[in-house]
């Protein structure tokens, strides 16, 4: 059985976006959901990615779904690109009622201006920050030749299919991220679970859809955990 909380939350930044295609010019989008947006979301925050030329932006697969400008209102922030908009948390997290709830209100704004000609995929990236070595208290097992590697500089990244989303995996005992507005280095599980399919009736859908992706994210975040581990976060169930 997966926890319903768990108590120190361990998550320092998540996001839940959309990726699509649009026949609106790339450059336009950000006007168009920042007069949406800029009452609730006041601040404007340029991303360094600016500073390359657009027609390299809209053209490299690299770079095509990674935001131009975020929208803040304290913790939350809304990202924007030429064909991605999504709704972010950085810091405390605020639980998945309120984080699904702020990407309803996103999701039925975007799907009146008119901008989404296809849903491409839907994501939910999140962050888990711990200040020990995470392979000494997990399930996952690096190891050659049958012996574990013990190292202070590890870094595993795997594929993990699901029923219909799949999680992209990086974990690492050896990481740099931002906690309580300081940076500090320590454990990450970075967990991006996706789906690429079955979206042509996304916005029909969207609340159901999210949280099949959540579960699903839950899922193998807790399978990664040892049972010494998980009882020290105080699992409510």
């Amino acid at each position: 059985m997966v926890p319903i909380k768990i108590t120190p939350c361990p998550i320092v930044d998540c996001i839940v976006e959309l990726r699509f295609r649009t026949s609106v010019e790339g450059g336009a989008i950000f006007g168009i959901v920042y007069q949406a947006f800029k009452s609730d979301y006041p601040t404007v925050e340029k991303m360094s990615i600016l500073n390359i030329p657009e027609q390299i932006r809209i053209a490299d697969r690299n770079l095509i779904y990674q935001p131009w400008y975020r929208l803040r209102n304290g913790g939350f922030h809304i990202s924007i690109g030429s064909r991605l908009v999504g709704i972010g948390r950085t810091g405390e997290y605020p639980g998945w009622t309120v984080l699904a709830e702020r990407f309803r209100r996103l999701i039925d704004t975007i799907s009146g201006l008119g901008i989404v000609d296809v849903v491409e995929r839907v994501g939910l990236r999140y962050i888990n920050y711990f200040d020990f070595d995470i392979f000494t208290k997990s399930k996952l097992v690096v190891s050659v030749s049958g012996a574990p590697i013990a190292s202070d500089e590890t870094l595993v990244r795997a594929i993990i299919p699901g029923q219909r989303y799949k999680s992209t995996l990086h974990v690492s005992n050896h990481a740099t991220v931002m906690v309580g507005g300081t940076l500090k280095t320590g454990s990450i599980i970075d967990i991006d679970t996706s789906l690429e399919a079955d979206l042509k009736d996304f916005f029909q859908d969207s609340i159901s859809i999210i949280d099949e992706g959540h579960a699903e994210e839950k899922e193998v975040f807790f399978s990664l955990l040892d049972d010494d581990l998980l009882r020290t976060l105080n699992p409510e169930y």
